[in-house]
């Protein structure tokens, strides 16, 4: 007789994705997170301020992204994660005038059953373990 063990993980969670001090208040829905804590190596975010915030907000989601693929685990083999992100190299475009290179990221969002063109973040699926 053959036994096949299969590990399942947990689903990414808050910490995960945004780092251990993490808030989530249930009553406003908000959550709060330490910049800090997701930037890593690539991201400054001592030039982040009150006043230029705004301007920093394509920053601020390339570094979850990276932060996204550092913490999730090397495989994709896991049908209960609902995102993976991968990278998928580089390559030199030119945008209006400048001549600038394309950093491309996957975001692979998975649902069991193909329902629209566009993936709802409420089809995502997830661990079943636990409650929703």
């Amino acid at each position: 007789m053959k036994f096949i063990l299969l590990t399942i993980m947990a689903d990414l969670t808050l910490q995960d994705v945004f780092g251990d001090s993490v808030i989530y208040d249930a009553s406003t829905k908000e959550i709060t997170f330490s910049l800090t804590e997701i930037a890593g190596q690539d991201f400054d975010t001592s030039n982040v301020t009150e006043a230029n915030c705004n301007k920093c907000a394509s920053k601020i989601l390339w570094a979850l992204l990276n932060h996204i693929k550092n913490v999730q685990p090397s495989t994709n083999n896991d049908p209960q994660r609902g995102i993976y992100v991968t990278s998928q190299g580089s390559r030199r475009v030119t945008r209006g005038n400048a001549s600038q290179f394309a950093y491309q990221m996957v975001v692979a969002g998975y649902t069991p059953d193909p329902m629209t063109t566009t993936l709802a973040a409420d089809d995502l699926v997830m661990n079943m373990g636990g409650e929703i």
